[in-house]
């Protein structure tokens, strides 16, 4: 692959020639260098043709309102039921439902505004590598995130919810990464079952420090490194709590992302 991309995007040094790199504030891939925020494209000639593309989108929402002028508002919610909030004098509010806003005419009289908001359609893609073990999610041909799966997909999809949308269910890989990751020359083979034990990959990586804390109070449950603010990665622990089950502390998965901003 390395004939499609240009010299000064692969790296000479051999040691970052394998796997995901992430030095100072760049990320390669075998090599080649590849940012977040671009192209899926770019990605597909470094990395190869994806095997599967899964197409998520989520439904239209209409975010319907209305309003009396006599201090009654209204929304429906979820369930398409119209909730009528009435204000009293001390600021408190007295919620009604109604089945339809026809109930809620006959009761409190004709509403003198109505607003109808139409969202837009999100629609996402997953790009699935099953034999690489990694997806990326993209939204307008652009990636938005990359995830390198390293927990089978069947304890990974015991973390969804019953009701989790099947395409999202399917975008996982059906095999693990086995490759290797560099962070600023400490490098992990992760073919290595050993080196996904979580505490030997951190300390591998040297991402112990505080300074890899993630923000909140789940530093125990996670790391990350913020390279910039262009490029992001988190590495997921999934450990198992209960004294019955086997147990199992290792790294689950790494989700790399921006939060610069979105190319158009």
């Amino acid at each position: 692959m390395s004939n499609l991309v240009s010299c000064q995007e692969k790296m000479s040094n051999s040691i970052y020639d394998k796997g995901f790199v992430i030095k100072d504030s760049l990320f390669y891939y075998n090599g080649n260098k590849i940012t977040i925020n671009e192209s899926i494209d770019h990605f597909v000639k470094v990395i190869g043709k994806p095997d599967r593309i899964i197409t998520d989108s989520e439904k239209v929402h209409f975010d319907k309102s209305w309003k009396w002028k006599n201090r009654y508002e209204a929304f429906e919610n979820y369930e398409h039921k119209i909730i009528v909030s009435a204000a009293k004098q001390n600021n408190d509010y007295v919620d009604k439902q109604f089945n339809t806003i026809g109930d809620a005419v006959k009761e409190l009289g004709q509403f003198d505004e109505y607003q109808n908001e139409k969202d837009e359609l999100e629609i996402r893609q997953f790009y699935v590598w099953d034999n690489l073990g990694i997806s990326i999610w993209v939204e307008k041909t652009r990636v938005v995130q990359v995830n390198i799966t390293l927990l089978p997909p069947a304890i990974f999809r015991g973390f969804l919810f019953e009701d989790e949308d099947p395409e999202f269910k399917a975008s996982f890989p059906k095999k693990l990464y086995s490759g290797e990751f560099t962070y600023n020359e400490k490098t992990v083979n992760l073919k290595s079952l050993k080196n996904l034990e979580w505490e030997n990959f951190i300390k591998e990586l040297d991402i112990t420090d505080s300074k890899f804390d993630p923000p909140g109070d789940s530093k125990g449950w996670s790391r990350e490194i913020r390279a910039s603010d262009d490029l992001y990665a988190i590495f997921n622990r999934y450990k198992t709590t209960n004294e019955t089950s086997p147990k199992i502390d290792v790294i689950s998965s790494i989700n790399i992302f921006s939060y610069g901003k979105k190319n158009n």
